[in-house]
């Protein structure tokens, strides 16, 4: 018993494969592009977040400092008012005890 060789592909055969093979390339291109094109877009988010959280930062900060300032002024003033309420309760301590 002889086997029959294997026939050569036709030109219409490779013509094809080739054809099956170019539309999976083209699947393939599209959806790469679409991977592509979602990546780009979550970049795009990240940075926009990212500047987004920069500025509120930012913004935090300086109202931080602001709120110290208003603490250590509020504190100058209080020391201030103790120490003339001070002298006023010793001066009027001095005067009730040399007033006598």
């Amino acid at each position: 018993m002889t086997s029959t060789p294997n026939p050569e592909p036709t030109l219409a055969d490779v013509l094809r494969e080739l054809s099956l093979v170019k539309e999976e390339l083209a699947e393939i291109r599209k959806e790469t592009s679409q991977n592509f094109a979602d990546i780009r877009q979550e970049t795009t988010d990240i940075r926009q977040d990212t500047s987004q959280t920069r500025t509120e930062l930012d913004q935090t900060l300086c109202w931080q400092d602001r709120t110290w300032d208003v603490v250590k002024w509020v504190g100058g003033i209080s020391a201030g008012l103790a120490i003339s309420a001070s002298i006023a309760l010793v001066g009027t301590l001095l005067k009730g005890s040399f007033g006598q």
